[in-house]
């Protein structure tokens, strides 16, 4: 909600005035750059234990465990700002609801921070507690070799998981991943599209030879397009995720 309403200055804003540390998801990555000193990452890394989320333009879906333990804490208490009502207490009770545009109610919360500074606190633990975590080697690889203003776009099981949770998103769409729908086989043409979208930034794609399979003729659309997208393959030569999950064994 965040990225579609354009709000990356007012959260960016908010955070930095407010002293609370954020962590994004999807095409919010990099609105907040991953190493500025209140961004904790990718959600839900480091939000484990809080005793209070602000969940802003996030759907509370199967992605981040309904909201639910163990993902969030279970006495936690919960304040989602969603311009759907229907979303709002779906999958979780909430605590509070505010129904209304990202960018709106950032901006409005903003405005009320000097009336209410005294009366709350975010403990000094919860600040700076910046991302580099242990990185699978391809993962590694693959941020040594990008610069702060390309696209990552991800897909794929496992090299999924490793990728959104360990990338660095320093920039808008720094690190972009389908999410909830279609997530498994997007992308090459993703990649494509991303590209079309922002031809003066270099496009990566990184994902797995599964997920490859599934759209490897959209190379043949880049280079009709003139497209000069990367793709990067982790290859374990098999539906390793699906297998491991019905308990097949796979090398």
């Amino acid at each position: 909600g965040v990225f579609w309403s354009e709000a990356g200055d007012e959260l960016r804003a908010f955070v930095e005035e407010s002293g609370i540390p954020v962590l994004t998801r999807n095409l919010a990555r990099g609105l907040v750059p991953d190493d500025h000193p209140l961004c904790v990452g990718f959600m839900p890394s480091g939000a484990f234990g809080a005793d209070c989320y602000l969940v802003i333009g996030t759907r509370l879906d199967w992605t981040i465990g309904y909201g639910r333990p163990p993902l969030f804490a279970e006495d936690a208490r919960a304040i989602v700002v969603d311009i759907l009502p229907e979303l709002i207490g779906k999958n979780r009770p909430v605590d509070v609801g505010i129904v209304g545009d990202a960018r709106a109610v950032l901006a409005q919360l903003r405005a009320e921070l000097p009336r209410h500074r005294d009366g709350w606190g975010v403990a000094p633990a919860w600040q700076g507690r910046a991302s580099g975590s242990p990185r699978k080697r391809s993962v590694q690889a693959v941020a040594a070799a990008t610069r702060p203003d390309d696209i990552v776009v991800v897909d794929g099981g496992y090299i999924a998981a490793f990728a959104i949770q360990f990338l660095d998103a320093r920039s808008p769409q720094g690190v972009v991943w389908v999410g909830s729908t279609g997530h498994l086989g997007v992308g090459v043409p993703f990649a494509n599209a991303m590209q079309l979208a922002q031809p003066g930034r270099r496009v990566l794609a990184l994902m797995g030879d599964g997920s490859f399979g599934l759209c490897a003729m959209e190379i043949d659309t880049a280079a009709r397009h003139g497209l000069p997208v990367v793709i990067v393959i982790a290859n374990d030569q098999g539906w390793g995720e699906t297998a491991s999950a019905t308990g097949v064994g796979n090398a």
